[in-house]
Formats: structure tokens, sequence, C-alpha cells
């Protein structure tokens, strides 16, 4: 695990170091989300592409699909130079890091609310602005489903966890009952 992290790190290093400002950011940031999505939707297996018996004819084919969706040469050179280092399945982890790169650099906070079911756009989008009026920036909303939290909600920002949720209630009640015991 460590030795991914590591791996992403390099090639998030080289994407930034290739990056000229911000608007060029995000234009990189796109392509590669849609390359990752494009790959994902082919089945693409990305162990088997690094492997040296995957075919010349299969690298071609993914030559011109990566051509295809990466008008922008610095997504496509990042394929590339993954592919020739037999480290394509980099790709997604690469691209998320960069994300958060983006995010950071645009002055985006990203708060997870976990909730026992999925969100209508319009509480997000309520919430959103909300958090961004409380911490006085951008905010992207995340919502992420766990039935197990029975009700209510869990709110993530960076280290920060706030459980308002039944079932965390459940084991504080829990905790104090086996404390008073």
């Amino acid at each position: 695990m460590l030795l991914d992290k590591k791996i992403t790190s390099k090639y998030l290093e080289g994407l930034i170091l290739s990056i000229k400002d911000e608007r060029h950011a995000n234009k990189v940031l796109r392509e590669l989300e849609a390359l990752v999505c494009e790959l994902k939707k082919h089945n693409i297996d990305f162990a088997l592409l690094d492997a040296p018996i995957c075919k010349a004819k299969t690298k071609q084919e993914i030559f011109d699909l990566v051509l295809k969706f990466c008008s922008h040469s610095t997504a496509a050179n990042l394929f590339f130079i993954l592919l020739a280092n037999a480290r394509t399945v980099y790709l997604e982890s690469v691209m998320l890091e960069f994300k958060r790169y983006c995010m950071e650099m645009s002055n985006v906070q990203t708060i997870t609310v976990v909730s026992s079911c999925a969100m209508k756009s319009s509480h997000i989008k309520k919430l959103q602005a909300s958090f961004s009026k409380m911490f006085g920036t951008k905010i992207l909303l995340k919502n992420d489903v766990d039935e197990s939290i029975i009700g209510g909600v869990v709110i993530k920002y960076n280290s920060y966890v706030h459980d308002s949720s039944f079932a965390g209630g459940l084991q504080k009640m829990q905790s104090l009952i086996n404390q008073l015991n």
C-alpha cells in the first residue's frame, strides 16, 4: 500500500509540474476523468495491459482510444508514460489525487454527508450553500449512502466527523450503559 502511494505521488508530481494554470488543470482533469470512464466502459484490464505478454494490437487499440478522448496532450502523455512504464493500474489513483489537487488549487473544500438513503439534489444544493456560507469557501458536497446508520447523517470534513446518525446515538448509549455497569 505504501509503495502504491509512492508510485501515485511520483506520477502526480510530474503531472502537476506540467500544469500551466488553473484553467489548464481543469481541462486535464476533465479529460482524465473521461478517459478513466471510457476505459472502464470498454472493460480494459490495466493489469493485463501492463503485462509483457500484452499484444501490440491491443496496445494500439488502447492508443487509438486514448487519442480519441484526449485532445489535450497532457492527459494523453500521462497515460502513455504510465503505459510505457507498465503502471497503467495507477491511472485512476493519479486522477483522483489530481482532482484533490485541483480542488485545493481552486479553494474548493469537500464535505461528505453519509445518510441511510440517497439525498435529493435540492437538499444537497441547500446544504452545499449553507456550508459554503458557514466556511466562507466553495464546497463540494458528496453524499455517500450507508444503510447501517439507520437514520440521520454523519458529516465528514477533513479529519472532523460529526455523527448525528441513529446508529451513532445507539452506540453512545451503549457506551454509557457499559460505563455505568
